[in-house]
């Protein structure tokens, strides 16, 4: 089975030295660090603190997990997405 997780936008606070806010993808039904597919900061675009038009990660062990992290110094929009499941491999 494959799992796939597209981000619609994101906008977290941008750093270019230090990570405020992140989005963490695991390809687990738990934040396993070995199971890490994709991480995003607001830093991704440039520094503008936003992106991810036709951005996707697939998960293939039928669990995907995504973990927002904000060290909550800053107020931002957030992020969208939407996940689709096949019985298909990714």
């Amino acid at each position: 089975s494959c799992i796939n997780f597209t981000l619609e936008y994101y906008k977290i606070e941008p750093s270019e030295f230090i990570t405020t806010d992140q989005l963490i993808f695991y390809d687990s039904d738990q934040a396993d660090p070995g199971a890490i597919i994709a991480q995003i900061n607001g830093s991704a675009d440039g520094g503008e603190g936003g992106g991810g038009v036709c951005y996707s990660v697939q998960a293939s062990s039928g669990c995907l997990t995504v973990q927002f992290t904000s060290d909550g110094s800053n107020s931002f929009e957030g992020f969208a997405g939407a996940w689709e499941g096949t019985a298909t491999a990714c």
